[in-house]
């Protein structure tokens, strides 16, 4: 895997810890999203890499749950909790091949200057052509817009069990 792909990835994962509750023990988690990706999917950078998206490709079958068993660390109950809960919803609203982005984030600093989108939009057009839907979950009600502004839709929300945190499900699917 490249460097800077790897940097990138760190900068994803260090702006989402930031972003997710406490209640989440994200070390395991972020770890095994970077590997998924690298194994499974894509990981796209700015040039400056102050941002990246990670992806997992469609018709891999890897579920959240299984992606925290790539761990080299026991993941943590409340991990499993959140990722068996996610990938039950996941099941639920989409089915067939389909991209699912992991994370998503940029530099603070960077994220005024639309650097989530241009991520965002180089799987969409990808997909687009493959005439392939995508999916996401975030826990950020304050990300809903953006999402929605790329053509994702919500098709599910829900709170983790276990006073777990808020978190909503959405759909983009193919522009034709």
């Amino acid at each position: 895997m490249n460097v800077w792909l790897v940097l990138a990835a760190i900068t994803v994962m260090a702006v989402l810890y930031v972003m997710i509750p406490v209640w989440l023990s994200a070390r395991g988690y972020f770890g095994s999203a970077i590997r998924a990706s690298q194994l499974n999917g894509e990981i796209y950078a700015t040039p400056r890499v102050d941002g990246g998206a990670l992806w997992i490709g469609p018709g891999r079958g890897l579920t959240l749950a299984s992606m925290m068993t790539m761990s080299p660390a026991e993941a943590q109950k409340r991990c499993i909790n959140l990722v068996t809960h996610l990938d039950e919803v996941h099941q639920q609203l989409v089915r067939g091949l389909h991209w699912y982005l992991l994370a998503l984030g940029a530099k603070p600093s960077r994220q005024n200057e639309n650097v989530e989108g241009m991520l965002l939009e180089r799987l969409l057009s990808r997909a687009d052509s493959d005439d392939l839907p995508c999916y996401l979950e975030t826990f950020n009600d304050k990300h809903l817009h953006f999402y929605e502004r790329h053509g994702f839709r919500i098709a599910g929300s829900g709170k983790i069990p276990g006073g777990g945190p808020d978190f909503w499900a959405m759909i983009r699917r193919p522009s034709q």
